[in-house]
This record gives C-alpha cells, sequence and structure tokens, in this order.
C-alpha cells in the first residue's frame, strides 16, 4: 500500500456522534461510521504493513477516502494541483462579453442603502446622451466580437434608467441592430434594471417586442418595501413598483425580482421569500447583499452572524416554495454539483462599466470615487491588455494561500471585488460577508445532507465510509428544478464555474 495522508483539502466536521470529512477542492462530502473515529484520529499515514493489521471496514474505509481524494500519497504536491487547475480553467486574458451601461445616474427614489447615489456623494446626476451612447455600444461590440462566448450581454443601468427613456429605446434599438449585423460577435441578452415605478403601458410593450429582460427592485410586502424604499418625500413606493412589475408581465416581458438583503429584509425574510414566490410569483429573485458605502456615516449594516442565519433560512423557505434564489444558488449549486466557483463577479475579466460621460470602469460601485475607470468609449484602447484588467482577470480565492484554507474555497469565488476594497483598500481583499456566508452555508449544507440521507436509509450510513453522490445532493434543491432555463443563470449565476472532477485525477 502507498503511504498515505490526509488531503490538505480535507475538514472535518463533528456533531454529537457524526463525522463528516470535506474536501474542500474537489467538493466531496464522505459521512463516516462513528466505529471508526478512533481508528482514523490516530492515522497519519500507511504503509504496506500496517495494511495486514487493518479489519475489513477499516479497508474498505481506506479504499474509499483514497479513491475520492480525502487520503492522499504521502508526496503529493497539492498546491501543485491547484495551479494546474489554474493554468487550465482561467482565461488567461480578460474575455469581455458584459456591458453595465449607465443611461443615468439620477433617481426618482431616494432608497436608504443605494449603492450609487450615496457614493455619488451629492454630486449631480448625469444622463447618456445619444452620441455618447453610439460609442459606448461600438467600443462594446469591438471587444465582444474577439470575445469566445457565443451569448453577449448588455445591463440599462442607473440611477433608474426610465428617467432617460428616449436613451434608453435608442439604446434597444441600436443593440438589436448589432446583434442582427453580426457586429456583437453573438446573440444578445438585453437586461434593464429599474425600480418599476415608470413602466407604461407603451414602455412594457416596446420592452416585450425587443425582448428585454426586467430586474425589478421589489423588497417584499408593502410594510417591508417601504421601509427603505422610499421616495424623497418620504412616501412609500411599493404600490408603484408592484404595479410596474406586473403591468410588464402582462404584456409578455420576462420579469424577475431584485431584492436587497438589508436590516428590513433580514428579520422578516421567510415572509418576504413566501410572498414574493405566492404573491408576485416571480420565477426567479436576486437577496442581494448589501454593499459597503464609502462613507462610513452613510453605511447601512447588519451583524454578520445574522446574515449568515437568516441567510440560510431564506433558502429553507424558497426550496419549500421552488424559488430560485440568485445569489444563494451561487453558494449551493458548486456544493451539490461538485463545480469549483472561481470567481463570483463578472468584473472580474469579463465585464465593463459605462458611465454617462462615457469614462469606462470595471465596477459601478466606484462610480461616484472613479477608482477603477481606466478610459473612456472615444479612446481605442484594447482593454484586454489594460494592467487593471489583468489584474482583476486574475482574481481568484485559489490563488490565495489563505483562502486555500478555508472550508468555504470552491464555492465563494472571492465574494466582491469592491467590498474587499472598501474594507482593506486592496482588490484581493476577503469580502468579510461572502466569506462569512459561504462557510456558513458549508457546514449548513453538511449536516442537512446527513439529514435527508438518514431519512431515507435506516442506520445510515451502511458502509464503513459514504461518499455522496451529486444525485443525493440534489435533494438539498428540494421543489427547486435543478436544471432552471433562467435569464442571468449562465451570464452571472452560473459565472465562472469549472467542474471539480475528483480532487487527484
Amino acid at each position: 500500500m502507498t503511504l498515505l495522508k490526509k488531503s490538505k483539502f480535507v475538514h472535518e466536521l463533528r456533531n454529537d456522534n457524526r463525522l463528516a470529512w470535506f474536501n474542500s477542492f474537489n467538493l466531496k462530502v464522505a459521512y463516516i461510521r462513528p466505529e471508526l473515529t478512533s481508528f482514523l484520529e490516530q492515522l497519519t499515514w500507511l504503509d504496506s504493513n500496517h495494511e495486514q493489521q487493518l479489519s475489513e471496514m477499516e479497508r474498505q474505509a481506506i479504499h474509499s477516502l483514497t479513491s475520492d481524494g480525502f487520503l492522499v500519497p504521502i508526496n503529493a504536491n497539492e498546491d501543485e494541483l491547484v495551479e494546474e487547475m489554474l493554468r487550465e480553467s482561467m482565461d488567461k486574458t480578460p474575455d469581455i462579453h458584459i456591458l453595465k451601461l449607465f443611461l443615468t445616474t439620477r433617481c426618482n427614489f431616494n432608497c436608504k442603502y443605494c449603492l450609487i447615489i450615496k457614493n455619488l456623494k451629492g454630486i449631480q446626476g448625469e444622463r447618456l446622451d445619444v452620441e455618447t451612447l453610439e460609442k459606448a455600444l461600438d467600443f462594446f461590440a469591438w471587444h465582444s466580437a474577439k470575445s469566445s462566448r457565443k451569448r453577449k450581454t448588455i445591463f440599462l443601468y442607473g440611477g433608474e434608467p426610465l428617467t432617460n427613456p428616449e436613451v434608453m429605446m435608442w439604446a434597444i434599438r441600436r443593440a438589436r441592430e448589432l446583434e442582427a449585423e453580426g457586429t456583437l460577435g453573438g446573440e444578445l441578452e438585453l437586461i434593464l434594471e429599474t425600480n418599476g415605478s415608470l413602466i407604461t403601458p407603451e414602455v412594457a410593450e416596446f420592452l416585450a417586442r425587443n425582448r428585454v429582460i426586467l430586474i425589478v427592485s421589489l423588497d417584499g410586502p408593502e410594510r417591508i418595501h417601504n421601509c427603505m424604499r422610499t421616495y424623497s418625500d418620504g412616501s412609500g413606493t411599493f404600490c408603484d413598483a408592484i404595479r410596474g412589475y406586473r403591468l410588464a408581465r402582462e404584456k409578455g416581458c420576462v420579469a424577475v425580482v431584485s431584492t436587497v438583503f438589508g436590516p428590513h429584509v433580514a428579520p422578516n425574510v421567510s415572509e418576504v421569500v413566501t410572498f414574493l414566490a405566492r404573491e408576485v410569483q416571480t420565477p426567479s429573485i436576486g437577496l442581494d447583499l448589501l454593499h459597503i458605502i464609502e462613507t462610513p456615516e452613510e453605511r447601512v449594516e447588519i451583524p454578520i452572524e445574522l446574515v449568515v442565519e437568516r441567510y440560510i433560512e431564506a433558502f429553507k423557505v424558497a426550496r419549500k416554495e421552488g424559488l430560485y434564489v440568485e445569489h444563494i444558488m451561487r453558494r449551493i449549486r458548486p456544493f451539490v454539483e461538485e463545480s469549483r466557483r472561481l470567481k463570483d463577479c463578472p468584473a472580474c475579466g469579463s465585464r465593463i462599466v459605462v458611465a454617462p460621460d462615457g469614462a469606462v470602469g470595471l465596477c459601478e460601485g466606484f462610480i461616484g470615487s472613479r477608482q477603477y475607470f481606466i478610459g473612456n468609449v472615444t479612446d481605442t484602447q484594447d482593454l484586454r491588455k489594460n494592467s487593471w484588467f489583468l489584474e482583476w482577470n486574475n482574481r481568484t480565492p485559489f490563488r490565495s494561500k489563505t483562502c486555500r484554507e478555508c472550508i468555504a474555497l470552491s464555492i465563494c469565488g472571492g465574494g466582491c471585488v469592491y467590498n474587499a476594497y472598501v474594507q482593506y483598500t486592496d482588490i484581493h481583499g476577503v469580502d468579510d460577508t461572502i466569506c462569512a456566508t459561504s462557510r456558513g452555508f458549508i457546514n449548513w449544507l453538511i449536516e442537512d445532507l446527513y439529514r435527508l440521507l438518514s431519512e431515507r436509509t435506516q442506520g445510515f450510513p451502511l458502509m464503513s465510509v459514504h461518499v455522496a453522490s451529486v444525485q443525493e445532493k440534489r435533494n438539498l434543491y428540494g421543489r427547486i428544478p435543478p436544471n432552471l432555463d433562467l435569464p442571468l443563470l449562465q451570464t452571472v449565476s452560473k459565472y465562472a464555474e469549472r467542474p471539480a472532477g475528483g480532487c487527484h485525477e
């Protein structure tokens, strides 16, 4: 028998008399019979002489744990395995196929947690004009045509984009023309992010006719939504928002909901998710964690422990309702499907942001400070060669020695670059909230999967070691269809996910 050791990626979880090993690199979880606990505790390495002394149960355990990468050859260089994976899976250069286009930085709402308006710090909002729009679309088309991705995506963003309706319609028409001409290098997904209040029957019909997907901001029932999402006079916006959402659906638009997981939603998250599933009947929601506003006194915050607890509660309710929750499924799906999430945001090498004045940046969070804005749409530069773009493109938790020791290595994607920068003035820093929620989900998923398997099999695990299959893990989805065909699934939710395979293929 080859000399063996426990993989550096194995994390041990105990609860009462239960023992589980989780491999954070290949995302496999092994449930181990209690009788083997003492044996495995004493195990540091094995050779052929030891093999003669093993019981049948112990031999079975060693075989299973070795086959699935929990035990590895004693001379295995596991860091080199990570480096090899990065060489094979990470894009060598930025692959730009997503545009986030600010039609305006003005808004008719005054939401208390708004990243964009708060980070403008009192600067008068701007509106995109047609001339700058044309240059922005041409600038994106030049880069998009060089992307290997078949699907290209344009987000129409703000502020509230519908406060600049003429330019919005011009942008949609011109974008569809570029798609028809083949200039973009693939099919186009057009997305409008809106608060819903300014949607009219005419606007809704136009959007439906041009196959524009709507993301409408709605934070749950009226009393919860209106806590944070108000007009400048303090009056609530719920009635106008849900009217716009329903009108869009009525006219044939594909529309989903974006909900901010703020201090108004967190304590009421079960009610919010149930309301959105049953009353609003949205096919999916984005449950956005708060971004950190640059000015400390403007920040809206929630204790991290509460975020973790209530985020898990949100998923419990969502799977009963069969509701896809985008930001949570980013953590669940990699664990279930055993697919590593190398990055968490398309800003890391796949997306550009264009401000109303034509300035080109990497992240909308910096719209006020213009940090990491690197030029203008009037420039002829190839962003794939820009040093900042290259640095963001290379950002992944798999390059961090600290992150390689974390149980959530393969599901967090490194979190939000903007949040990491605001917290630590370093884009390679940790996004504390994503880090905590990812670790919380892994621990809960391993426990909940044990519960589900135990309910189906009396005396589980029957064998010395039970390594859960992907099919067994899919029970964690509840009523959420595993192969859901949803807008944004490939563009954002499954962004930079790669099959893990075995840890030691």
